[in-house]
């Protein structure tokens, strides 16, 4: 079912619903592509913001959203199993 970008921001448990689908096979693939975790990660929110995941180094605006994600990330990851 698709959503108007209205709907996406009028819902926001379906809107995560989404996001988690959609990042956990874009996630998959650039862990494919990295083989490594932290790699995966900033390639992933790279083609979030920017459409391309080769590009978590280039530009100073695409660099500070890698970096609050892999920060985001490395947080959720070091709670799990407490």
């Amino acid at each position: 079912m698709a959503m108007t970008a209205e709907e996406f921001e009028a819902d926001p448990r379906e809107a995560r619903f989404v996001l988690e689908c959609k990042m956990g096979e874009i996630l998959a693939e650039q862990y494919q592509l990295s083989q490594d975790e932290l790699t995966a990660v900033r390639r992933a929110a790279s083609w979030w913001v920017s459409g391309d995941p080769e590009r978590y180094t280039t530009s100073s605006g695409i660099r500070s959203y890698v970096s609050r994600a892999e920060k985001n990330y490395q947080e959720v990851a070091g709670n799990w199993g407490r």
